[in-house]
């Protein structure tokens, strides 16, 4: 069976080594049929001249987005590409050398809108492993397929949550769209963003709430019928942040731009996202006292303060 085209988009900013280790294994992926793009952020000169040099390397397109903010610079690479399949990693990422060809395997039903892969841990300092603990971003070995049934209230679901309600990490009964994948891993068919829209440039980096433009995006295109695919074959490799500072940002955004995303949908009576934001502050509070008691100082700390990007997200949209 023949190669569908793809075009692959890369969203940078300020981030030239990344960018230059990342785009070099594409040299390697056993996929050949695909154009990359490279969507540029970058807020200084030096930098914009790595990174055409590292484009011109491997033969990249190289596109610049004066206008700050990943969801501006992914709807850019979305209207500069060519193909019918669009797929999406980032700056601070290794894909796999059989990642796009089990990526694009999801596409076996015209309903299959978008499929997401698999997000693993690239590095093993302990800083790496501390938010691979708490934050992990794999959403597991089971392949999935997600549809609008999973938006509806769930009885069993949410007794298993509860079960867990004093513990960080609720992954494997989190309610989609919080375990369909990450924007880091992701591709769709083109003809979706004409038909639920592009990413929404109020949401994601560059934008106060940081994050959570990809959840939005699973969120609408499951809300409109159409289906996920989770492929764990599909693997790419996270750079996780490397000092205390990026760390503690990063657990931050968590809570702003999920809390964000909720609060666009809750704002148009989204009983859905009403409940997710409730349940998921409700399991905050309780994880934060938990951890506490039992004098796990690290989970605490990292807890509350997504607990405070929880809160403060409501006024980020």
């Amino acid at each position: 069976m023949s190669q569908p085209y793809v075009s692959i988009i890369i969203c940078t900013r300020n981030r030239s080594s990344d960018l230059d280790r990342g785009l070099r294994i594409f040299a390697n992926v056993d996929y050949h049929n695909h154009e990359i793009i490279v969507v540029d952020n970058s807020s200084d000169s030096n930098t914009i001249k790595k990174n055409k040099k590292s484009c011109g390397k491997i033969g990249a397109r190289y596109i610049y987005e004066p206008r700050r903010g990943l969801s501006v610079a992914r709807n850019r690479g979305i209207l500069e590409s060519r193909g019918k399949i669009v797929a999406f990693t980032d700056d601070d990422c290794i894909v796999d050398r059989n990642w796009l060809t089990n990526l694009t395997k999801g596409f076996d039903s015209h309903e299959v809108a978008c499929c997401t892969g698999r997000t693993l841990n690239y590095y093993t300092d302990d800083l790496s492993l501390k938010f691979e603990r708490y934050y992990s971003f794999d959403r597991g070995s089971t392949r999935r397929i997600f549809s609008f049934n999973d938006l509806k209230l769930n009885l069993m679901l949410l007794l298993r949550a509860l079960s867990l309600i004093g513990e960080r990490r609720i992954t494997p009964v989190a309610p989609a769209p919080f375990s369909v994948g990450l924007g880091n891993n992701m591709i769709f068919r083109r003809d979706v963003f004409e038909e639920i829209g592009y990413f929404d440039e109020g949401l994601g980096r560059g934008t106060p709430s940081e994050a959570g433009e990809e959840l939005d995006m699973f969120y609408r295109i499951l809300k409109a019928g159409e289906r996920i695919v989770y492929e764990p074959k599909a693997i790419v490799f996270h750079k996780h942040r490397q000092t205390d500072r990026e760390l503690i940002e990063a657990v931050y955004t968590c809570g702003t731009g999920v809390a964000a995303f909720l609060k666009k949908h809750m704002k148009r009576g989204d009983l859905h996202a009403f409940l997710c934001y409730l349940g998921r502050l409700i399991n905050l509070l309780v994880a934060t006292t938990s951890y506490r008691q039992r004098g796990e100082k690290d989970a605490t700390f990292l807890t509350s303060i997504e607990l405070r990007g929880w809160i403060h997200g409501l006024f980020k949209y």
